[in-house]
């Protein structure tokens, strides 16, 4: 037994070993970052909007909001925190909600949150909202709702990554929305952006209060110079029949119209790039970064020397080519060739790399200096921008003359020659050892004792859940249930009808629900829903959540709502919102 002092020691040592731990994890954090976020700089009299603290890179108990002078707080904090591992690094941030009423026109400044981390009190940045005066009498019932096409900047150039966003604005609640129809953008190279940000923003437009929300981004390259014209897209909505609110009992008929609204065409200006481009620019666009390496530092007149250009940018990424590095006075220069190349989705960004490699050859003996550069046109400025790599230095000694290059068949010939006296006598009867006692032998010796072990410890398993209530067995396999109803959606995501869909995603989380809280199908409503779930203490974010998902997926099948351009969406909700249900609902129960 280890003496009490020894156990106080080691205790110490532990605590002392943590402390260093969580500070190592701390600092791969990043630098800490405490911000202020609002979705909305103008608001109406009586309109509300958000305002959402957020912690970067650290964690504290110890957060202390502002009094929100001017304006009534309706909700909040509600808290999240989140951690993420992205190639190695990690992060962690947690944020602080608060739904804020404008109660009285004019123009305020939120003053900063502060919070304690590691003992010292930082704060956020002010915000400004100004609260206007609301449009007099009601508004026109054909502007409740609106489709517009926007653009970042005008005009643009060939290769430039130019983002065009479909934006709706509402007074109503939404239901669904497919596409009709979209350009075919004939004179760009473009690819959709699927990481870009969904979050409703609250504007104010001629006096009047909107949702306005990103539905689709475009990251448009063109091709060549002229004035092109992107058509309208057309897109139908559901939206609330005029005089109600759009909400319905369970199982009933939506009091929901489908109407089809449409964007204003978009003129883009595509102007040549200007002249004067230096000898290294190789067709880049946009905004670049560069990082080159060579394989060796010393080397002789016989060897070749391996150099990499990696180029990361935003623009067309097929227009690049690689670029001349000037260097034919100290080398011979090869062809270069493409050794990587792809596109990712980033942050709402198409991001573009390329690797170059180039095989140099000395010309002369001594010490060699030099740097890479790369040229791109920078649409911003207007203006050709060079940089280059940092600088290199090798060490060039006189060779023999003869390249180290081999031979491919003295190679292969030689190797040859070396197996063929292994191989010849393929007979190892002679290294053979006993079969008695040798580690095969123990293994199927004592095999059958582990598999009787293992097979009694599951029939013990399996006799003891079917002792179990059969509400507790449905608790129990709820959510296999509904994976298995999930998996019959995958199959129709792509080929079967959308009704066919969206009844399995309904069997999926209405049957999870019915079993996981013991609600029978038959009693099954909102109101009853609702009140078992307030009892499990589950989180208002998730309850939110379910709520709204119970309701669509009524709509997508028994209210005609052809919910044809949500299914990816749609799915990818379902399973993410049981997936965290049965997380918190196995915690409570």
């Amino acid at each position: 037994m280890i003496p009490s002092t020894g156990i106080r020691l080691s205790i110490r040592f532990l605590l002392a070993a943590s402390c260093l731990l969580w500070g190592g994890i701390s600092t791969s954090f990043g630098q800490v970052v405490f911000k202020a976020e609002t979705d909305a700089r103008q608001v109406v009299e009586n309109g509300v909007f958000n305002v959402e603290y957020t912690l970067e890179n650290a964690v504290s108990n110890s957060f202390s909001p502002p009094d929100f002078t001017g304006f009534q707080v309706v909700s909040g904090p509600s808290r999240s925190q989140s951690t993420t591992v992205i190639n190695g690094q990690m992060s962690q941030s947690m944020s602080f909600g608060y739904t804020l009423l404008a109660k009285k026109e004019g123009k305020y400044t939120i003053s900063p949150a502060t919070i304690l981390v590691n003992g010292k009190r930082i704060s956020s940045n002010t915000l400004s909202v100004e609260v206007v005066k609301p449009a007099p009498g009601s508004p026109d019932a054909s502007q409740d709702i609106f489709l517009r096409a926007e653009v970042d900047s005008l005009p643009i150039y060939p290769g430039q990554q130019q983002y065009l966003y479909y934006k709706i604005y509402t007074q109503v609640n939404i239901r669904d929305y497919s596409t009709i129809s979209e350009d075919r953008y004939d004179n760009f190279y473009f690819r959709y952006v699927k990481d870009f940000d969904r979050r409703p923003q609250r504007v104010v437009i001629n006096g009047k209060q909107y949702t306005a929300q990103v539905i689709k981004t475009v990251a448009l390259f063109p091709q060549k110079t002229g004035t092109f014209t992107i058509d309208p897209m057309v897109l139908n909505v559901w939206v609330p029949k005029p005089g109600t609110s759009g909400s319905r009992g369970f199982f009933r008929s939506y009091n929901h119209i489908n109407k089809q609204v449409t964007s204003k065409p978009v003129t883009i200006q595509v102007l040549p790039l200007p002249a004067g481009a230096p000898g290294s620019f190789s067709g880049g666009v946009g905004s670049f970064r560069v990082f080159a390496a060579i394989d060796e530092r010393k080397i002789t007149t016989d060897d070749a020397l391996v150099l990499q250009m990696r180029v990361i940018g935003n623009g067309d990424e097929r227009r690049w080519t690689a670029p001349r590095i000037g260097l034919e006075d100290k080398f011979e220069v090869f062809e270069p060739d493409t050794k990587n190349e792809r596109a990712i989705d980033q942050n709402g960004s198409i991001v573009a790399e390329k690797t170059f490699e180039y095989l140099l050859i000395p010309k002369e003996t001594g010490t060699i200096r030099f740097t890479v550069p790369f040229s791109y046109f920078d649409p911003d400025s207007a203006k050709y921008i060079t940089i280059d790599s940092r600088p290199f230095t090798i060490q060039v000694t006189e060779g023999t003359g003869t390249r180290e290059s081999g031979n491919e068949e003295d190679v292969t010939s030689g190797e040859r020659q070396e197996i063929q006296p292994f191989m010849a006598n393929p007979d190892f009867s002679g290294s053979r050892k006993p079969f008695f006692r040798s580690p095969v032998f123990w293994f199927l010796a004592v095999l059958p004792f582990f598999l009787v072990g293992v097979i009694y410890y599951q029939e013990r398993r399996k006799e003891a859940y079917l002792r179990l209530d059969p509400a507790k067995r449905k608790m129990l396999e709820a959510k296999k249930k509904a994976m298995e109803h999930l998996a019959s959606a995958e199959k129709l995501k792509s080929t079967g009808s959308v009704k066919a869909y969206y009844e399995a995603l309904g069997a999926a989380i209405f049957g999870y629900v019915s079993d996981k809280l013991g609600i029978p199908l038959a009693d099954l409503s909102m109101s009853t829903i609702g009140e078992k779930v307030d009892t499990l203490g589950i989180s208002a974010d998730s309850r939110a959540k379910l709520m709204s998902l119970l309701s669509r997926c009524q709509f997508m099948v028994y209210g005609g709502g052809s919910g044809d351009g949500q299914r990816e969406a749609f799915y990818e909700e379902t399973l993410q919102l049981i997936t965290s249900l049965e997380t918190e609902l196995t915690a409570t129960m």
